[in-house]
């Protein structure tokens, strides 16, 4: 009869090992932070590394403002501005540190990624530190003022691109608020292109 008991509670005791739950054991994987943290990392190494090989660029051709620094640090710690035309003139690019900006119809872009162009020495520094709508508009790069008030639907649709243009390739960092306007509108007869 012992013997009879003994396999009994044998069989019990085996029966309950089998209906344990799943067990940690040397054959379980786990993750931790780090191991996740170094996969993620791999893998953008192999996608640079893929990148180049294929583009001989680590970003795919790509040259958006995703990769630009100034959008990023704008991003991460800027902030909009509301600016008048004389705080919006301190950033033509002349003074070291400042970013470039450029107004269009009261919007703010920062295009200090292209110095090149916009900077002191680049061929469109005339359009820098101003909203020079009037100009976009009409083509009469020696009217560089926001009036435009008699502007043709042909020349607003002009602006309105120029606008969008801006919006793609660089970032809005807020407004120019301008003075009212007043007088007569800048003289069509004085239009002057390039080389003003």
């Amino acid at each position: 009869m012992s013997e009879l008991r003994n396999r009994k509670n044998k069989k019990e005791s085996s029966s309950t090992e089998e209906k344990k739950p799943f067990q940690n054991d040397d054959n379980s994987i786990s993750f931790s932070f780090f191991d996740i943290i170094r996969m993620i990392s791999g893998l953008l190494l192999l996608n640079l590394f893929l990148s180049y090989w294929f583009t001989g660029t680590f970003t795919y051709n790509y040259s958006g403002k995703l990769i630009d620094p100034h959008y990023l640090y704008f991003q991460a710690f800027g902030s909009y501005v509301n600016l008048t035309d004389s705080e919006l003139a301190k950033y033509d690019g002349s003074i070291e540190g400042l970013p470039i900006y450029i107004g269009v119809n009261g919007t703010v872009f920062d295009v200090s990624s292209k110095k090149e162009i916009y900077g002191p020495d680049g061929s469109y520094y005339y359009l820098s530190g101003k909203d020079c709508a009037r100009a976009y508009a009409t083509n009469c790069l020696n009217q560089q003022t926001y009036d435009i008030r008699d502007l043709e639907p042909e020349e607003i649709r002009r602006l309105k691109g120029w606008h969008e243009f801006f919006e793609t390739k660089y970032f809005k960092v807020g407004v120019v608020n301008h003075e009212p306007l007043t007088g007569p509108t800048p003289d069509r007869e004085d239009c002057r292109g390039r080389g003003h």
